[in-house]
């Protein structure tokens, strides 16, 4: 593993250009791509910096997970109340915790890119998952 912010990196490629895609999401009337986080002592968030993010279709750090606003820097979880702070991932604690969710601001899709930090002791782990990305006429 990596410790330091986003130190690990993760391109994703689609099934044409970048503008392609574009193009059906500027189409769409909806999008979502669901985003999923598994971690056991790793963090998303900690004191403001963020350990993993994803990029947007244009190159931005996007500031929010699956199920949370933009601009909230929360998932849903953070933005619904129904955990202690951002995300289940921000506690740090040494079980199993999951932070998953819709990205639905059609703006920033499709995901380009997903970054982690802090797994870099024995004790730290993360998985992630990307779903597909969906639109809808």
């Amino acid at each position: 593993g990596v410790e330091s912010p986003g130190g690990i990196s993760k391109d994703v490629t689609y099934w044409d250009s970048i503008q392609q895609v574009r193009a059906v999401v500027d189409r769409s009337s909806l999008c979502k791509q669901l985003i999923k986080y598994e971690c056991h002592g790793s963090l998303m968030w900690e004191n403001g910096t963020a350990f993993a993010w994803w990029m947007t279709w244009d190159g931005r750090q996007a500031d929010y997970w699956g199920g949370a606003s933009p601009g909230s820097g929360k998932c849903g979880c953070g933005e619904s109340g129904a955990c202690r702070g951002r995300c289940y991932c921000d506690t740090n604690h040494h079980s199993w915790s999951e932070d998953a969710g819709y990205l639905m601001y059609k703006d920033n899709l499709p995901v380009t890119q997903l970054r982690f930090g802090d797994t870099g002791h024995n004790s730290e782990e993360g998985y992630y998952a990307l779903g597909k990305l969906i639109c809808y006429p």
